[in-house]
């Protein structure tokens, strides 16, 4: 079923990260907005990059904090007011359904069938 589902997932969605790589700072992990300010301008410079060749016409974000940097990033002629809650959190089993419900009905309006 998930081989079945997941071309028609991938021909709706590009799948990425505003920074591919992690980071840590004295051994715990950070987010790149934690990083000296050039090296957050040069992660954000190849992020927009990316966005250029994809041309998105809507971004969802995984988190209110991403969401954040998202909209500094865009201008209006992007969605970027979709929002879903972050899968570790939607791993604990009293938000699963809940999550699984969100995830449907943010991403369901965005998938071409074949």
């Amino acid at each position: 079923m998930i081989r079945r589902k997941g071309p028609t997932f991938y021909r709706s969605f590009y799948v990425g990260n505003v920074s591919w790589v992690g980071f840590s700072k004295e051994k715990k992990n950070i987010n790149f907005d934690a990083l000296p300010i050039p090296a957050r301008d040069a992660v954000i410079s190849l992020f927009r990059y990316e966005m250029s060749r994809i041309k998105p016409t809507a971004v969802i974000s995984i988190g209110g904090v991403v969401q954040e940097t998202i909209k500094r990033i865009f201008d209006a002629s992007v969605n970027t007011d979709l929002v879903l809650p972050h899968p570790n959190y939607c791993g604990f089993p009293k938000n699963k359904e809940k999550c699984m419900q969100q995830y449907i009905e943010v991403l369901e309006p965005f998938v071409r069938t074949p």
